[in-house]
């Protein structure tokens, strides 16, 4: 028997990537092949639904920035170098899961900054980097600031990296150097 929550937040992250939020619960059943009473006393609503979608797809992010090497003894050094790295990993990610990366960035349109379990920037920081978050704070005090602030620029960078999906990998971390080098706004001088 397959999972049919699994078979129902894949069919509708789908739908969301390319119609937004105009499908219907009988669209989502139909690719699925269940009932709507079934997706409805799975998720109540379309808007559960949707912020059950939500909740995939930033966890799943969640889980490839988990995955980058946390520095061991770090210093300022290997601090920026684990930031440049959760960057790249967030942008490898979306860059390479098409479907992800545009019901990501409608999301992030409807101004839905972090699902359920993560009230603020710090919070994803403290789950990310679990026991080795307060051993990097206190060799580099700015990291929460400079973290955070990188979060919260992701969703605009999300945007503009991400409007094109046809990139190979090798063109997106281009992309990511130069927005590293010049800033979201500068990053094409050098091209």
């Amino acid at each position: 028997m397959t999972n049919k929550k699994g078979d129902i937040i894949g069919a509708a992250i789908h739908r969301i990537a390319t119609q937004g939020d105009s499908f219907s619960a009988a669209q989502i059943a139909a690719d699925v092949g269940c009932s709507q009473s079934l997706l409805f006393r799975y998720y109540g609503t379309k808007d559960g639904l949707m912020s059950a979608c939500f909740d995939t797809v930033c966890h799943e992010l969640m889980g490839v920035l988990r995955g980058v090497e946390v520095p061991g003894r770090p210093d300022i050094e290997k601090v920026n170098r684990y930031i440049i790295s959760v960057w790249e990993a967030y942008c490898g990610y979306l860059g390479s899961n098409n479907h992800m990366a545009r019901a990501y960035l409608f999301f992030v349109g409807r101004g839905m900054r972090f699902p359920k379990g993560y009230r603020n920037a710090g919070g994803v920081l403290k789950r990310m980097l679990g026991d080795d978050y307060h051993s990097i704070v206190s060799i580099y005090p700015d990291f929460g600031f400079i973290a955070e602030y990188m979060i919260m620029f992701s969703y605009a960078a999300a945007t503009g990296l991400f409007v094109v999906h046809d990139m190979d990998s090798d063109d997106i971390l281009n992309k990511v150097e130069r927005i590293l080098k010049h800033g979201i706004c500068g990053y094409g001088r050098d091209r």
